[in-house]
């Protein structure tokens, strides 16, 4: 996994074949059998609700890594990190976002390659 590369929806995309076969394999494994698992119980960790979740995706210019925060909130359809203006919030997305996303079989003036195929005319 690449920290500056990877969104939670790059990860989820890749994850979601391996936990189906992990999920299917656990729960034959425990349909089939009489024993419970061991449980402990959850100290520590930190729990957030809605509301603390949603402020923390607000970007502070002073604090952040603005780009390491795009990144870890963006999960489309939802808002991702944001900033405020005028008491409207806007989406952050970067440029390594967007590439991800193009269609590497098509041309676009607003990829990376496309830019620097044009700056070599």
């Amino acid at each position: 996994m690449d920290k500056d590369v990877e969104t939670a929806k790059s990860l989820e995309a890749k994850s979601q074949e391996s936990l189906f076969k992990l999920f299917v394999s656990v729960f034959d494994d425990l349909a089939g059998s009489e024993a419970r698992l061991p449980t402990t119980p959850n100290e520590g960790g930190r729990h957030l609700n809605r509301k603390e979740l949603e402020e923390l995706k607000k970007v502070d210019f002073e604090k952040d890594d603005v780009a390491k925060k795009a990144r870890a909130f963006w999960f489309p359809p939802y808002d991702g990190a944001f900033v405020e203006i005028n008491g409207q919030k806007f989406t952050l997305v970067d440029r390594s976002i967007l590439e991800s996303l193009a269609d590497p079989s098509s041309s676009s003036l607003f990829t990376a390659g496309a830019a620097r195929s044009a700056g070599a005319d």
